[in-house]
């Protein structure tokens, strides 16, 4: 049996998730193995990695699909199908993982398509330089010292800012004034400054409380 079969008869034991393609907000860095990364990058064309502005996956495209959807490795196939980390949109799986479970599916994988490879920060097409990544990692540090809350954090019944430009989105952490980073250069474009967000913005990922 050739290793795609291989891989892909794991991939088929992974309960079926009806994905409503709402989660763009949480794809970012992600862990898979070396022969997973070998077809991603042939069905992406793209290179695996994660974009140093955004945070988001390499192959999270323009249009917020993923690049690589049919090839895409194990651990985004089984994202929402454990109950300890539900979707936070309401996408419920045929059947619910365990986490040992999810653990011997990765080991498996592990011996059938090799090591894991970890995802490098891209700027764009190009592999970011240890400049830009130093400059990324002072300006996000800069932000969360400020008082920026991280993205499963969000509350909807909140304000939050917005980049006019790219739609880059963010709040201020509980206690602190809305208007926070009012005025701030967008952390993701930096070609606008973040304002607060109006009627009919790109509204904010909203988790779901499944208490």
């Amino acid at each position: 049996m050739g290793m795609r079969n291989r891989i892909f008869d794991l991939y088929a034991r992974v309960p079926v998730l009806k994905c409503k393609g709402l989660c763009q907000d949480t794809c970012g860095p992600i862990l898979a193995t070396r022969n997973e990364v070998s077809l991603m990058e042939r069905r992406g064309n793209r290179r695996f990695g994660w974009q140093l502005k955004t945070g988001h996956c390499t192959f999270l495209d323009d249009t917020g699909r993923c690049a690589c959807y049919k090839d895409r490795p194990l651990v985004c196939r089984a994202w929402g199908t454990l109950a300890s980390s539900a979707c936070p949109f309401g996408c419920e799986p045929d059947q619910w993982l365990t986490q040992s479970q999810f653990e011997n599916l990765l080991a498996q994988m592990n011996e059938i398509a090799g090591p894991e490879v970890t995802p490098q920060p891209f700027v764009g097409g190009h592999l970011a330089s240890d400049e830009e990544r130093d400059l990324a990692r002072r300006a996000a540090d800069s932000l969360f010292a400020r008082g920026l809350r991280l993205p499963d954090l969000w509350d909807a019944s909140e304000p939050y800012v917005i980049c006019p430009v790219c739609e880059w989105r963010g709040q201020h952490d509980v206690g602190l004034s809305p208007r926070l980073f009012v005025g701030d250069t967008c952390p993701r474009c930096g070609n606008s400054e973040l304002r607060l967000a109006r009627p009919g913005d790109k509204s904010l990922f909203i988790p779901v409380n499944r208490g």
